[in-house]
């Protein structure tokens, strides 16, 4: 993985699959860092067959802390991968 470069991150369900698909299709073409937290298992089960790079929401997880703490703490691990803090 590539470090020191942004990383774009989306939240998306199986109703907006085609557009996920479509966003994470032009962000590998351009060869940009992306996640796709997935809300639902079918979302998470699309991302794996097309390869696109994606982590489950858990639901355990957003039960542990306030919606907006949540927020903070998952673009935090994002960023801290993305610059090689979690190797």
């Amino acid at each position: 993985m590539k470090t020191g470069l942004p990383l774009h991150v989306t939240f998306t369900n199986e109703g907006y699959a085609l557009l996920m698909r479509n966003w994470a299709e032009h962000h590998q073409k351009l060869g940009l860092l992306y996640l796709v937290i997935a809300l639902d298992e079918a979302t998470t089960q699309l991302c794996a067959k097309h390869g696109i790079n994606s982590m489950p929401w858990s639901v355990s997880l957003a039960s542990r802390y306030r919606r907006r703490n949540l927020h903070h703490r998952v673009l935090t691990l994002c960023f801290a991968s993305v610059h090689g803090c979690c190797d």
